[in-house]
């Protein structure tokens, strides 16, 4: 019968009604004894249902990793984030909240990166405040601007009008990402 719950044909359904009206009482007139078919054949569909999710194996908590595990990529990489003046306060949030979304997709991948964010300072870092809990990121912070940070001949600009293609990172590089949600506005 379960397979008959899940995606039944048309004549599947219509024996297993039949099947269910017969079972109860004769007393009901023919709509009443129709409304309770139908509904304890919505109740076979949910136990059919749940039976099967139950077999499911659970939602695993997904791994988190640190950037000093031994797993971890010695690839740096810098976000900057001294653009602000460049940018409204949406675009300040829209931002922060696209430094989470780069820290959490850090922690959960198999091996994580060196995080930089650089030039932390003014109303970014009031933005970044807001989140509770980011001091504890496992992120290097840093209110210097990142030629402050680095040194200059290990520093490679990410920009995604360049007509170079990177297809391999090196461990004595720091790749640089500017912080900046403009909306092509500054193009």
């Amino acid at each position: 019968m379960a397979e008959a719950m899940d995606g039944a044909s048309i004549e599947k359904r219509k024996e297993i009604m039949e099947k269910l009206k017969s079972s109860l009482p004769d007393d009901l007139t023919k709509t009443q004894r129709k409304k309770q078919a139908k509904i304890m054949f919505k109740k076979l569909q949910m136990k059919e249902k749940s039976k099967l999710q139950k077999k499911k194996p659970k939602h695993t908590k997904r791994l988190t990793k640190t950037m000093s595990c031994s797993d971890a990529s010695k690839v740096r990489v810098a976000i900057e984030l001294g653009y602000s003046e460049l940018m409204t306060e949406k675009d300040i949030r829209m931002l922060i909240k696209q430094c989470q979304r780069c820290y959490s997709e850090n922690r959960h991948s198999v091996k994580p990166l060196q995080l930089y964010m650089t030039s932390l300072s003014g109303t970014v870092k009031e933005a970044m405040e807001t989140l509770e809990g980011y001091d504890k990121w496992d992120v290097h912070f840093h209110e210097k601007k990142y030629l402050d940070v680095f040194e200059q001949k290990d520093i490679v600009f990410l920009a995604a009008e360049s007509p170079n293609i990177l297809t391999e990172l090196s461990d004595d590089k720091v790749y640089v990402i500017g912080g900046l949600v403009d909306h092509n506005r500054y193009k």
